[in-house]
């Protein structure tokens, strides 16, 4: 989940950097509910088995329980941060 994708996509080690995932959580995805622009998805009302609980970027939480933390634009291009 990490080795492989770096190496194939050439990108640099993030440190400080995870995803947890609960995954025995179960939800619906709701439109309302995502964070997009699109305003619509095509998985609406899809009943789901696992969901993200927190992202850490670089050793900031930037996403928890459903909301988003930080300002937009916080994010970082990792494939322009090659090694």
């Amino acid at each position: 989940m990490t080795v492989n994708p770096r190496r194939i996509f050439h990108l640099s080690e993030q440190p400080e950097t995870w995803v947890e995932v609960d995954e025995n959580a179960a939800h619906e995805i709701h439109a309302a509910e995502m964070h997009s622009r699109c305003g619509w998805t095509p998985f609406e009302d899809w009943k789901l088995k696992g969901r993200v609980r927190k992202v850490v970027l670089r050793g900031r939480t930037v996403f928890e329980d459903g909301n988003v933390l930080v300002e937009p634009g916080y994010g970082q291009n990792v494939r322009a941060r090659r090694e």
